[in-house]
């Protein structure tokens, strides 16, 4: 945990004692009606100020990881589909660092076309590639690298596997987390309407 959740669990913490801790002294000391309003109204604010919040914030987290994902593979698939018009040739040493694009056909030589995605899956406009054995992509922090289709291909398949095994699941245990706080807290608030309906009725 860094600093800021550390400091968010603390509260948490702190807070599910103290109601628990007023919940369990129920049968020695009598909390006046006012009390027991006050104590809602407090813990109802944190439920709604801090942990919907931190659950809306920490889905929408979620979710953008889950979208990147979705995007790169997109890309995988179509670096595919370029791939399949050029056969990726070996010239370097034994060790193959060195890959060179030669294409297949005298077709393949053709312009690439395609539709280019200009904001948000709303706008769309005709592109023309004359040499799509080079591409841009998008390699995180707002930053753009031209690879060729080789390197694309594999920053893409390592990327992929990065935010499916570390970024993804940390993401979800964070939501996940959060969730448990607020279903834990609207039990607790619970507890108290519980009680001060008991005095109510007394």
């Amino acid at each position: 945990l860094n600093e800021g959740e550390k400091d968010q669990e603390l509260v948490y913490v702190g807070l599910c004692f103290h109601v628990m801790k007023s919940i369990d002294e129920d049968d020695a000391v009598e909390h006046s009606t006012d009390e027991l309003s006050q104590k809602i109204q407090e813990y109802g604010l944190f439920v709604k100020n801090t942990l919907q919040p931190e659950l809306k914030a920490a889905v929408r987290a979620r979710e953008k990881v889950e979208d990147e994902i979705a995007e790169y593979d997109t890309l995988r698939q179509n670096l595919d589909l370029i791939s399949s018009r050029y056969e990726l040739v070996d010239s370097g040493s034994e060790g193959g660092s060195l890959v060179t694009l030669e294409t297949q056909t005298s077709e393949s030589k053709e312009p690439l076309e395609a539709m280019v995605d200009l904001g948000h899956g709303l706008l769309y406009c005709k592109a023309v590639v004359d040499d799509p054995s080079m591409i841009f992509v998008d390699v995180g922090m707002g930053l753009h690298v031209e690879l060729s289709l080789h390197e694309a291909k594999k920053f893409v398949k390592e990327r992929i596997s990065q935010l499916c095994n570390s970024v993804l699941p940390k993401r979800a245990d964070d939501a996940k987390t959060v969730a448990m706080h607020l279903e834990s807290s609207l039990f607790l608030l619970e507890s108290l309407g519980k009680e001060a309906r008991k005095q109510e009725e007394a």
